[in-house]
């Protein structure tokens, strides 16, 4: 399982290279310096570094700034380069609930979980029952114990799919999940778009692959900006310092989570 997801590493007021992206606030203008990464995700809270295309203006002369969608454009030629037969399931914010993005997935052969809010392919929604009891299929689990966090209550998970759902003529399918306490009261939502056919069997576990995006974010973002590995710092005023300075952080915690995750100190 592959999350995909941009972060600025550093922002400043004024300009680092011709290559920072800005924006103007107030008519204050800010300069950053962006990367779009690409990580393999697992439960256990393991992330490791796949690939990474850098989110950068080709110079002081363009038409457009670069942005995260033309990024990924790059990001998917490089993924398919590296990794030719590697299998992939891919999980994305809304940003990559789009028509291209199915696309290149299917041409790769991948598959995806992407975050599917209210807001999105109104088409898609519009083909989603108000009433959940007239979804295709639906499935449930109290989640208890070992299976779940320590520092959660129990929880009963519910899982609705709908199948099939028509999108530009491609074939797609939504997954929404639901946790609910002992109160009734609801203390997790998410919703998804996907290519693979949700049914009794693998519901549940496509619910909790499309989940595992938000470790991109915690224990990868979220970890190296505020975990001592300090990445918002600019560590470089050279036009690739900054970019060395990245790619090594990413090797830095990698070791220290294998590390972590492990028991060779241990023994």
């Amino acid at each position: 399982t592959v999350a995909v997801d941009a972060t600025q590493v550093f922002s400043s007021k004024k300009p680092h290279c011709d290559h920072c992206t800005h924006q103007t606030s107030n008519g204050v203008t800010t300069f950053f310096h962006n990367v779009l990464a690409a990580k393999v995700v697992t439960a256990i809270g393991l992330v490791v570094p796949l690939a990474f295309e850098f989110i950068e203006n080709p110079g002081k002369e363009y038409d457009k700034q670069d942005c995260e969608k033309k990024a990924w454009r790059r990001l998917t030629k490089k993924i398919r380069e590296l990794f030719p037969r590697l299998k992939i399931n891919l999980v994305g914010d809304g940003l990559y609930a789009e028509e291209p993005t199915f696309n290149e997935c299917e041409e790769a052969g991948w598959n995806f979980m992407i975050t599917l809010t209210d807001k999105d392919l109104p088409t898609v929604n519009a083909q989603l029952p108000t009433n959940r009891d007239d979804w295709t299929g639906t499935r449930s689990r109290r989640v208890t114990g070992r299976s779940k966090p320590v520092n959660r209550k129990a929880v009963r998970r519910k899982v609705r799919w709908k199948t099939p759902v028509t999108y530009h003529g491609q074939i797609v399918h939504v997954i929404e999940m639901e946790e609910t306490d002992k109160e009734g009261n609801r203390v997790y939502y998410n919703k998804w778009i996907t290519n693979v056919k949700p049914n009794e069997q693998n519901a549940l576990d496509l619910a909790q692959t499309g989940r595992l995006r938000w470790r991109i974010e915690n224990e990868g973002t979220n970890t190296q900006k505020n975990g001592g590995y300090e990445m918002g710092h600019l560590y470089g005023t050279k036009e690739r310092a900054w970019k060395n300075y990245y790619l090594v952080l990413q090797i830095g915690q990698l070791l220290n989570d294998l590390t972590r995750f492990g028991d060779y100190i241990q023994k």
